[in-house]
């Protein structure tokens, strides 16, 4: 599992006691990059004119989650739009060939094709 990121503020730069013994040159440095990468605003994304009715309907249920999440408007950004969308595509194709009385062959191949999708 990869460490978690964690903002300046919250490795107590410059506190004594506390991480590494930074210079105030180090640590004002430190703060300034920690501020590029603060967001001025809500992410605010939208979802691809291709998307279908049903998977805008999973699109709608995952920003309600993401939203009630703490941090949640940083979570996603402009560019996780397209990846959410292909993940509710995804959902929508599963669920459609799942539902077949009788799969084929290509139906599984399908099935796990969408999988790799949704898990990826």
């Amino acid at each position: 599992m990869p460490t978690q990121t964690v903002s300046a503020k919250t490795m107590g730069v410059g506190k004594k006691g506390g991480g590494k013994h930074w210079t105030k040159r180090e640590d004002a440095a430190r703060k300034k990059a920690a501020e590029a990468f603060e967001r001025k605003d809500d992410a605010k994304i939208k979802p691809p004119i291709w998307l279908s009715k049903k998977a805008r309907e999973i699109w709608d249920k995952k920003l309600a989650e993401i939203a009630g999440l703490n941090g949640g408007t940083d979570l996603l950004d402009a560019l996780d739009g397209e990846v959410l969308a292909l993940y509710c595509d995804a959902i929508v194709l599963y669920k459609t060939v799942s539902k077949k009385r009788y799969l084929k062959i290509d139906d599984h191949k399908l099935l796990q094709a969408y999988m790799v999708r949704i898990l990826a």
